[in-house]
């Protein structure tokens, strides 16, 4: 983390609450992860951002493969408009909430914990 700029460590990421309490649970926590990573980039009045890749695999754990793979998930699920641009960054934009398929991302299911089961 040492290596990103103060101007990109500063602040906050506004989230809106209808994500969290509709849509976190369709999303993957690496697909949220991409989600965070390309909002931390969208700020003031701005409607998109442009951000590397690398930059993405490097915020999020994640590698580059992994990145591109989550980035056509909320593409094909309407969250997200890429604009692929040859030999730049693309340029990531969301879209509005009622626009969003989150059908078409798989709903995350985790196993059932055991620690809390008597024995």
């Amino acid at each position: 983390m040492s290596e990103l700029s103060n101007k990109e460590r500063k602040g906050f990421t506004k989230i809106q609450n209808e994500f969290v309490d509709c849509y976190l649970s369709y999303f993957d926590p690496s697909t949220s992860k991409i989600y965070l990573c390309l909002k931390s980039h969208i700020y003031g009045k701005r409607k998109s951002c442009y951000v590397s890749e690398k930059l993405l695999a490097k915020k999020s754990g994640l590698n580059i493969r992994s990145v591109n793979r989550h980035i056509n998930a909320l593409e094909r699920a309407n969250v997200l408009e890429v604009t692929r641009r040859p030999g730049y960054t693309n340029i990531y934009s969301f879209k509005s909430f009622s626009m969003w398929k989150p059908e078409l991302l798989t709903p995350v299911s985790y196993p059932p914990d055991t620690h809390d089961e008597p024995s």
